[in-house]
């Protein structure tokens, strides 16, 4: 099998409102040194692939966005280590952003649930969100977004146009080409940290028999998104990431 790591989108609550590239972010300590997503989920393969004596290839989703700050990061990184092979998947389709409708922005804010504020904020935020349907309404429901710089204006696609961008830019054609056994494709966003090749999953998906597993959580009214938590649990990190001159396995 293979990893496919979606890394595409740029991110800007982890920099409270500065764009970056998500996956390259270094957002958190680990043995003295920051750690980005990418070099996380990276760690995380080769971990698995010198358990089992395997060579999984790594393929990482990229856009007109993010593909050349981490192709440049991996080299000067020299692939944070990795010996099984990673492929850049290069997004070929882009989206045009457009001016919300109306109808959407009201089924958002007054029949989703929302985290009630105090008066005053409350006040404040209720004000600007009929700004903004004002503005909507005054620059055409539903037309192009256009009043900003052209980088601005567009964004990558969703998740689902990933794989015919496999097929599109042949990333798919290399990957089989050198790996001709790979059967099966772990998808997972690159913040999903808890994302790794497990094989009771993979197991549980080759008998099924189908074309896709999906693996979900149960999502609570009161939810307000993800956060980052620390597990207690003790482990040796220098089976994750190699201490300066330790030599590795390079299956």
């Amino acid at each position: 099998m293979a990893v496919l790591s979606l890394a595409a989108g740029v991110g800007s609550r982890w920099t409270k409102g500065a764009g970056v590239i998500k996956a390259l972010n270094p957002f958190v300590m680990m043995q003295g040194r920051h750690r980005s997503f990418l070099e996380i989920h990276l760690a995380k393969t080769r971990k698995v692939a010198e358990q089992y004596g395997a060579n999984i290839p790594h393929l990482v989703a990229t856009s007109y966005l993010t593909h050349a700050p981490i192709e440049q990061k991996l080299k000067l990184n020299r692939n944070y280590g990795y010996k099984g092979g990673i492929y850049l998947s290069e997004g070929r389709s882009i989206g045009q952003r457009f001016v919300p409708m109306e109808r959407d922005l009201r089924f958002l804010w007054e029949e989703m649930p929302q985290e009630t504020l105090d008066e005053n904020k409350q006040k404040v935020r209720e004000s600007v969100r009929q700004s903004l349907i004002g503005w909507a309404k005054s620059k055409g429901e539903g037309s192009d977004y256009a009043d900003n710089v052209a980088g601005q204006r567009f964004s990558p696609l969703g998740h689902w146009y990933e794989v015919s961008n496999l097929l599109r830019n042949g990333t798919l054609a290399r990957l089989l080409s050198a790996h001709p056994q790979v059967e099966t494709l772990m998808l997972h966003n690159i913040d999903t940290l808890g994302a790794d090749i497990n094989p009771t999953a993979l197991g549980y998906h080759l008998r099924s028999g189908n074309v896709l597993t999906f693996e979900v959580v149960p999502r609570r009214i009161d939810d307000r998104g993800g956060g980052l938590a620390r597990s207690m649990d003790t482990c040796d990190c220098s089976k994750v990431w190699p201490s300066p001159g330790r030599k590795t396995n390079s299956n």
